[in-house]
């Protein structure tokens, strides 16, 4: 199973205004192509008078699966273009959709490439980018009188993560941890002089900031 991949932060967007075109560019975090497709349909249907909606999409873990589309412009110089930056950015999980309204002006293949690329480039770096990874997830019960310590243990921690809580006879902290179980328990343990029941239950793709 893959270990770790990078994908948007946030769904977002930019609009640049080149030789009277307006490129407006969508950039959505998907796991899979049915719902990129989806969110393709969708943004169509915000833009429906627009003059061309490219795109580029890679979905998909242990194997990966990318698509592009010029929809009508001259080949190689929309779909691939934003797809180049997507894959330079070391992206997955990701749609991004340029939508273009054609504003007279000719630009030429090269400008072409260039707008294509500039409007997905800017709507990647607004939506921000984090680090997926295998996480393990779990739970651990605690007493009243150690939660302020071992809650300001896991926040100060920047590979563990707090999921939930819950306030009962006891208190039950549900966490999630890119670093080795074993360690967080030991190092809980020790904050609540031994007196901590834990429970691991399986793995999850959890986002943390990329190193």
């Amino acid at each position: 199973m893959l270990k770790e991949y990078n994908t948007i932060k946030n769904a977002a967007g930019c609009e640049l205004v080149i030789q009277k075109s307006r490129f407006i560019c969508d950039c959505f975090k998907v796991e899979t192509e049915k719902e990129a497709l989806e969110k393709l349909g969708a943004v169509k249907k915000k833009y429906p008078d627009a003059t061309h909606h490219c795109y580029a999409y890679s979905v998909g873990l242990e194997a990966v699966y990318k698509r592009h589309s010029d929809d009508g412009e001259p080949s190689g110089t929309a779909g691939m273009p934003i797809l180049s930056v997507i894959e330079q950015n070391g992206l997955r999980g990701v749609l991004a959709v340029v939508t273009r309204y054609f504003g007279g002006v000719k630009l030429g293949a090269g400008g072409l490439v260039r707008a294509y690329s500039k409007a997905c480039s800017e709507a990647v770096a607004a939506a921000g980018k984090v680090k997926m990874a295998l996480s393990s997830k779990g739970a651990v019960t605690i007493d009243y009188n150690y939660f302020n310590p071992v809650e300001r243990f896991i926040k100060q921690s920047a590979d563990i993560a707090i999921d939930g809580v819950e306030y009962k006879e006891d208190i039950k902290i549900s966490v999630i941890t890119v670093s080795d179980w074993d360690e967080m328990e030991k190092a809980i343990l020790n904050i609540c002089n031994g007196a901590a029941l834990f429970e691991k239950n399986g793995q999850v793709y959890h986002a943390w900031q990329p190193d």
